[in-house]
């Protein structure tokens, strides 16, 4: 994208901590509690 610029990033972290109520558990993650990171980027110059 020739043209294209990030202005901003705004970056959140996501958890679920599901070993509580053992939703998601099954024979290999007995206690699963997930987390990752979502981005999102505001750009300029973004023609459509």
């Amino acid at each position: 994208m020739q043209g294209c610029r990030i202005t901003g990033v705004d970056i959140r972290e996501v958890r679920f901590p599901m070993s509580r109520t053992f939703a998601g558990s099954d024979a290999m993650n007995e206690a699963p509690d997930y987390s990752g990171a979502h981005v999102i980027l505001a750009a300029a110059g973004v023609g459509g």
